[in-house]
């Protein structure tokens, strides 16, 4: 299935205790969006400040690549 990119925030945490294969990144937010296609994705947040991120909140969703050479997905400002 191709998405579009356009989702809704329907929940988000914020991870303060990281996880140990974590620990060299920062604090990190992660949401579940529902896409306009209808799916969940669980994502990263980048580009927002903690206090911006809301339930119901505008977000795209872009692939990215991890340092690791990894494939991974973020929710960026749309």
């Amino acid at each position: 299935m191709e998405l579009n990119g356009e989702a809704e925030v329907e929940t988000f945490t914020h991870i303060v205790i990281r996880p140990t294969s974590f620990q060299q990144h920062r604090p990190y937010t992660v949401a579940v969006g529902r896409m306009k296609e209808g799916v969940k994705v669980l994502a990263w947040m980048t580009g927002f400040k903690l206090s911006e991120v809301k339930i119901g909140m505008k977000v795209k969703l872009v692939p990215k690549v991890a340092d690791d050479g990894n494939p991974t997905y973020e929710f960026t400002p749309p």
